[in-house]
């Protein structure tokens, strides 16, 4: 397996089973809290499949891969992307970690062959969101939120699931207005920003 060229990457056999592939790639490298995590991402997007109508194994492909470049320190995806010159948001620079949803992309379709491109965009925004999201967009990106990778329950999570009552739409709006209302972004991305703006309009 060709873990793009990233120094620290332990190989390892593909075995052609995505999710068994990807649990492996990550307990290798010490991230059982991140197996962990997609999982849980991945079952949630699956149950909002069922009430939106959406393509269950991409959800949860989308939520499997989403965190995939945990491998990857941040300083390196920081370096990978002004190698190759991506257009990087200030928030990415000043917190490299923030071009993860970018690199799981670039690895979900790199190392583990996934061509579906409703797929791929989804990983690539799935902290930050997207206007013109679409719903799997906003099912893996509120997911990704509902199951969070800290202690305790999201702040958020009473709210947010009222507003799916309403629409994904409706949900990622009141998730985005929570936590930029109460600080819990640490600089926001333009793509989050032009997301609520576009969520607001439609």
């Amino acid at each position: 397996m060709k873990l793009l060229t990233f120094a620290g990457i332990n190989m390892v056999e593909r075995t052609g089973d995505i999710v068994t592939d990807a649990s492996t790639l990550l307990l290798s490298h010490g991230k059982s809290a991140t197996w962990r995590h997609v999982q849980a991402v991945a079952n949630e997007c699956v149950h909002l499949s069922a009430f939106f109508n959406l393509n269950e194994t991409q959800c949860r492909l989308a939520g499997i891969l989403h965190d995939i470049s945990a491998v990857v320190p941040a300083q390196e995806m920081l370096h990978y992307a002004q190698e190759h010159n991506f257009p990087l948001d200030k928030a990415e620079i000043d917190h490299p970690f923030l071009l993860h949803q970018q690199m799981s992309a670039i690895i979900a379709q790199e190392c583990f062959d996934v061509d579906n491109a409703a797929v791929l965009r989804a990983i690539s925004c799935h902290t930050t969101l997207r206007p013109l999201a679409t719903d799997l967009d906003m099912a893996l990106f509120l997911a990704d939120k509902i199951a969070w990778d800290q202690s305790g329950e999201p702040p958020f999570l009473s709210s947010v699931k009222e507003a799916l009552r309403i629409s994904l739409k409706h949900a990622c709006r009141v998730y985005i207005d929570f936590v930029m209302k109460n600080g819990m972004i640490l600089q926001p991305h333009h793509n989050l920003l032009a997301a609520r703006k576009w969520l607001s309009e439609n």
